[in-house]
């Protein structure tokens, strides 16, 4: 059952990985209380929460901040997830069972089939799209049978989501839609035939390129000049 304070933390966790609240941003209870109409303990509990996300930074005895954004911070995630998801999907390659590969290519394929009878045109269709990347990403790992890796890599997924909204968001408007199953049917065809060497070399140069995408989108258009610290 959700609860108020639930709610409160998802529309905050929302707001911040959307970027309407911005990186470095001041985040006062007494505000945020007024425009989410709560009070103002379900506030600082969510943002207590929300610590644990690294969304959020606690300021010494002043409340708390949207986390910022910066290139080295952008590079240091997505390596450390490429890293994590290696193991987890070496450990799924070993441990998984018919269950597993089916799973992969039920995902798969719903992702794909969103991709191909779907233009992707405003944030609605973007969050669904969300939700079958996330189910096919979760799927590859699921078998690893460490569910604290698990929880560290879920971590991760939600800090570089932080990153990739805005630049996928962006691209929407000039792409067709985002035909990102087409580089992602190369992992989950390596995972298949359980090629840990290649699949392992795949997920690598997947994150790397992302780093130099996402990295340079956000240079271009200064979005880590944006880090708000005003009071």
């Amino acid at each position: 059952m959700t609860t108020l304070i639930d709610s409160v933390y998802e529309k905050l966790h929302e707001e911040i990985v959307s970027g309407n609240l911005l990186p470095g941003q001041r985040l006062h209870i007494s505000q945020l209380a007024s425009h989410y109409q709560v009070g103002l303990s379900p506030i600082r509990e969510a943002l207590s929460r929300l610590l644990a996300t690294e969304l959020v930074t606690a300021i010494s005895q002043k409340g708390f901040r949207v986390a910022p954004v910066s290139l080295a911070d952008l590079n240091d995630i997505y390596t450390t997830r490429a890293h994590v998801e290696a193991l987890a999907l070496r450990l799924s390659i070993e441990e998984g069972n018919d269950e597993w590969e089916a799973n992969i290519i039920a995902t798969y394929h719903r992702l794909a089939k969103f991709e191909l009878e779907h233009n992707i045109k405003d944030i609605e269709d973007y969050k669904e799209w969300e939700i079958r990347h996330r189910a096919f990403n979760l799927a590859l790992i699921s078998a690893c049978g460490l569910k604290h890796l698990l929880r560290i890599q879920h971590q991760l997924y939600n800090l570089t989501e932080r990153y990739r909204r805005q630049w996928l968001t962006a691209g929407i408007k000039q792409l067709d839609g985002l035909p990102y199953a087409k580089e992602q049917k190369k992992i989950m065809d390596a995972a298949l035939a359980r090629n840990e060497e290649l699949v392992t070399k795949l997920l690598r140069k997947h994150y790397e390129n992302a780093i130099k995408i996402i990295g340079s989108y956000f240079l271009k258009h200064n979005l880590f000049d944006q880090t708000c610290f005003g009071v």
